[in-house]
């Protein structure tokens, strides 16, 4: 989607790699609320639809058998149905038609939730850039520079030229994980 996500129409920008393993700890937003923290889900998106459901009764599932153990009288037993809508829609956010499954996507989804008359919310401004008539939104946010482990550069750039430019960048801003070897050129033909 290099057309969406570049540099103006040209076309030309870079495509960061994270490592997996490290994304979900690496987040850093800021919430409203002095010391609040938001969960961080990440995971490969599911594409198959009965993979989908399988997933959906999985987690109704467990659900249920927490909800026929728990004391009906707590003080928080009116909130628990809510909670399952928002879990699920969670989850939903993992999940895409089959049509897209050549995306082969990994998505970090960030959470927002009430506990005690609070709103824990992303502070972070939601920006959007305008391309090919549609608002793309955006949200600029904090993450450990370990772990960032790669560059893709746009298929419109060319990797000799700007790699060692790339990697400069990365060594003066103390991304030590970006190397010659994890800076490469997408393979990828541009989509209009």
């Amino acid at each position: 989607m290099w057309n969406y996500y570049t540099n103006q129409d040209s076309i030309q920008g870079d495509n960061l790699k994270f490592s997996s393993a490290k994304i979900a700890e690496a987040i850093h937003p800021t919430t409203e609320i002095e010391d609040g923290k938001l969960p961080i889900y990440s995971g490969m998106v599911v594409y198959d639809l009965k993979e989908q459901l399988a997933v959906l009764n999985t987690f109704f599932q467990k659900f249920m058998k927490f909800v026929a153990k728990y004391d009906p009288s707590d003080r928080h037993s009116p909130m628990i149905a809510g909670m399952m809508i928002d879990k699920l829609s969670d989850q939903g956010v993992f999940f895409k038609k089959n049509c897209f499954s050549i995306e082969n996507e990994f998505r970090v989804a960030i959470s927002t939730y009430v506990e005690d008359d609070k709103f824990f919310a992303i502070k972070e401004e939601r920006k959007t850039v305008k391309k090919h008539g549609l608002d793309i939104p955006y949200v600029d946010i904090r993450f450990d520079k370990d772990a960032l482990i790669g560059i893709t550069l746009s298929p419109t750039l060319k990797l000799a030229d700007e790699r060692s430019e790339i990697l400069k960048i990365a060594k003066d801003n103390g991304y030590l994980n970006v190397t010659a070897d994890s800076v490469c050129a997408s393979e990828i033909p541009v989509r209009f």
